[in-house]
């Protein structure tokens, strides 16, 4: 066994010292910043990487996995340990073109650049893709995540995922627990040639109050079908997190100009606030924004949606068009789809481990 710690700046690492691990005794020692008086927070992932590793297997036969364990520890200096722990992390949703070879509108080799992918993901806390299908074991190769939920279905051989998988997968700093994953009720034609459907898991937050992460992948096209998506998730949600804080990200093929869009209703329903809308447009959301590949101020069909709950207050804080950063030596995008990112400020309950 190995233990991890990122180095101090990094997503998973301390921001206010050094974390220093023996890996003989299975301990570490923290050094806090002359003069710094409050709480650190970073995450330890506990790695079986010496012994034999398959991707696709990862989740399904416990001791070959790659990833074994993660935690996030909370650091008290100069004082008691208080009741609340508040933080910050990145979010990220990216429909990274993983349908196999001729399916993909993306750019080619689809490998190769679904490598690239995950080694920036790398940059951020938490990612949710979307059309994770038939490259799932390159995605991960230079993945430093430690917690991964595992694919669905083991993605052993290419092009396993397609038609079987929903391509949806969560990579995260933080510890994800619980897993749950729906197939949408309705689709429409090539739609149902996957089984796109949305995920449940949960976010262990330092401190260890959760938040309810959603990812999901509508139907394309917008209209009936979306919109019955967004009802089936709306129910879903309704059921298995009221009063919980809730983060919803995804591919949601819906713009707010489009005819009969539910994107407001869906918002309205579940007491959710689109973080770009807030940060970027103000408290409505743009009846008429650019719907741009690159920028800030552009409208994509990707989304995050949050909300706070008992325990957990979330603040969108920042918002980015991440698009720039997957671009290749040449300029092109990595994917056809740009990934938003959101920067969320949070405070949580300190109801330990």
């Amino acid at each position: 066994m190995t233990f991890k710690v990122n180095p101090r700046g990094l997503p998973g690492g301390p921001q206010h010292g050094v974390v220093n691990i023996n890996q003989q005794t299975a301990s570490f020692t923290y050094t806090a910043d002359p003069g710094f008086v409050g709480n650190d927070t970073f995450t330890v992932a506990v790695s079986d990487d010496t012994s034999l590793h398959v991707h696709g297997l990862a989740g399904y036969l416990g001791p070959f996995h790659g990833h074994d364990d993660v935690a996030t520890v909370t650091i008290f200096v100069g004082g008691v340990p208080t009741t609340t722990i508040s933080g910050a992390f990145s979010m990220l949703t990216y429909n990274i073109a993983g349908l196999p070879f001729p399916l993909s509108s993306a750019i080619l080799p689809r490998f190769l650049y679904t490598k690239q992918i995950g080694q920036r993901l790398n940059s951020y806390y938490v990612t949710n893709v979307q059309e994770d299908f038939a490259y799932h074991d390159f995605l991960v190769k230079k993945s430093d995540m430690p917690s991964q939920t595992p694919p669905s279905p083991p993605t052993l051989l290419w092009p396993i995922g397609v038609p079987f998988s929903d391509g949806l997968n969560t990579l995260a700093q933080f510890k994800v627990k619980r897993l749950d994953r729906q197939t949408w009720w309705q689709c429409s034609a090539d739609n149902c040639l996957t089984a796109k459907g949305f995920s449940y898991s949960q976010l262990q937050l330092p401190g260890g109050e959760t938040i309810d992460l959603y990812n999901l992948h509508t139907n394309t096209g917008g209209g009936a079908f979306t919109n019955a998506n967004l009802a089936q998730l709306t129910n879903y949600i309704q059921q298995n997190s009221g009063g919980r804080a809730v983060i919803v990200t995804g591919d949601f093929n819906a713009l707010y100009s489009d005819d009969q869009s539910a994107l407001l209703q869906f918002a309205a329903n579940n007491s959710l606030t689109d973080a770009w809308v807030q940060v970027q447009g103000g408290p409505t959301s743009p009846p008429f924004a650019p719907t741009c590949k690159v920028g800030n101020e552009c409208e994509l069909l990707d989304k995050i949606f949050y909300r706070s709950g008992q325990g957990v207050t979330l603040t969108a804080t920042g918002y980015s068009n991440e698009a720039p950063k997957f671009f290749n030596s040449n300029g092109q995008p990595l994917s056809d789809h740009s990934p938003p990112m959101v920067t969320f400020q949070y405070t949580a309950d300190n109801v330990g481990p």
